[in-house]
This record gives C-alpha cells, structure tokens and sequence, in this order.
C-alpha cells in the first residue's frame, strides 16, 4: 500500500517538473482558386469545374487537418484575383498569410487532369516548392483522393523558414 501512496504523491510533481514543449501555432496559408491551364472551365465534361471546385476545398481540409498551416480562404472576388502579383502578394500579406498556395489544372487526356501547385513566399513573391500531379479525374471520389494526396505533400512540407 505504501508504494502505491508514494507513486499518487510522486507522480504529480514528476509531471509538473518536466518541460512542456507547446506545438507551434500553424503557418497560415492562403489557398488561392485553380486557374485552368486550359483557359476553359469546362475541360473534361459537364460539372467539371464543380470537381475542381470540390478538389480546392478538399486540399483545404486536408491541409488543416495536417495542422502545419492554417488555411486562409477569403471570398475571392474578381478584383483580388486579377492584375499582377505583387497585389494578390500584398493581399495575401493584409490576409495575415505567411505563404500563398497557387495552382492550376490542365486536361492532358480524356479523363485525366495535370494539376500544378506552388508553394510562394508572401513576402516576396519567391517560389518555394512545387507538386506536379496527374490523376485521372472520372469521379468526385478521384478529385477526393487526389486532393488528399496533394494536401499530404503540401503539408509533408513544412514552411522552410
């Protein structure tokens, strides 16, 4: 009996005396929408651009789920996403993103679907890393799993500063 009174005393302050070790805060992360390569939103067949939609916010809830960044996905209205960089930077920036993620989906065959993603720096501009994926894109499930693994390797990439 005497063992188990000295580990419920013990015990507690063994606890308080080891160093807690917080988990650093997430990196936010402005995901910007897909542009499509192709210029056209209808590549592949009706409701396409409802899968890409589908993909970006999928990408989005795996890279939270990550926990590494912290996804920022503001209405994105006609005005933030056109004219040149530096304001979509600058935006990204007054958004309180440390990094833009941006990407774009091109139709290379029947069914199949080339997607692209850059990881920049919004304080400059610098393209960090990229992903070059291509799936084929015949059901919501394939644009499902194919954003997973993309949100994976975004995420298996940590901020590298």
């Amino acid at each position: 009996m005497s063992v188990l009174w000295l580990a419920a005393v013990a015990l507690p302050a063994l606890v308080a005396s080891l160093p807690v070790y917080a988990k650093a805060p997430p990196t936010p992360l402005l995901v910007m929408p897909f542009a499509f390569a192709d210029g056209d939103a209808i590549l592949q067949a009706d409701g396409h651009a409802d899968q890409v939609e589908l993909m970006l916010n999928e990408l989005r809830v795996a890279i939270d789920r990550k926990g590494v960044y912290r996804t920022i996905s503001p209405e994105f209205t006609e005005d933030f996403i056109s004219g040149d960089s530096a304001r979509v930077l600058q935006r990204a920036r007054d958004l309180g993103a440390a990094f833009v993620l941006a990407g774009a989906v091109q139709n290379v065959g029947a069914q199949a679907s080339n997607v692209w993603l850059g990881l920049f720096d919004a304080a400059d501009g610098r393209r960090l890393l990229h992903w070059q994926s291509t799936f084929r894109g015949d059901s919501d499930d394939s644009w499902r799993r194919a954003a997973a693994f993309l949100g994976d390797e975004v995420s298996a990439s940590p901020p590298p500063y």
